[in-house]
């Protein structure tokens, strides 16, 4: 069977000391574990879209519509920020034009990230308890969403939700 192998490298942040790289032990997954951590993390989207529309009828806005340009373009940004924790992408450029590269047409966008939460509810709870990001979660204008999980192969989660109208 198809062994793939994935390499782990985690950041960790010390007082004064952010983003020192700790080297950790290799991993190997094979087919059937990469498909199921992959179906896991889909759910884990899906569950973070269906607790950000229950946010938002709760106060009664209109729910989202989930996009899959803009979910590809979530998708995208996951393994960025693992890279950059950053609204901007390695390449120097903002967050939105993800969604450009990924065929998305809008008049305005938004993004939060996150990393290190284990579930969906962790996640929408953070960012719930943050202005900014409650902010975008809450936007009357928005009308589309895409959202991705990415659990690296050192099990570290990271999160994207980014919205549009």
């Amino acid at each position: 069977m198809k062994k793939i192998l994935a390499y782990a490298l985690s950041v960790i942040a010390l007082s004064g000391m952010v983003g020192v790289p700790i080297f950790t032990q290799a991993a190997t997954f094979t087919q059937e574990e990469t498909a199921i951590e992959v179906t896991q993390q889909t759910t884990n989207a899906d569950e973070v879209v269906k607790l950000v529309n229950q946010q938002r009828t709760k106060t009664g806005l209109k729910a989202l519509t989930v996009d899959k340009n803009m979910t590809a373009a979530a998708q995208l940004r996951t393994t960025e920020i693992e890279k950059k924790f950053s609204h901007t992408r390695p390449n120097g450029s903002g967050f939105s034009t993800a969604l450009r590269d990924k065929g998305v047409s809008y008049r305005g966008a938004g993004e939060n990230i996150a990393w290190g939460q284990k579930t969906p509810a962790d996640v929408m709870n953070g960012w719930m308890n943050s202005s900014g990001h409650k902010e975008n979660i809450l936007n009357k204008s928005f009308t589309k969403i895409g959202v991705a999980n990415y659990k690296n192969a050192a099990g570290k989660n990271y999160w994207v939700q980014l919205f549009a109208y």
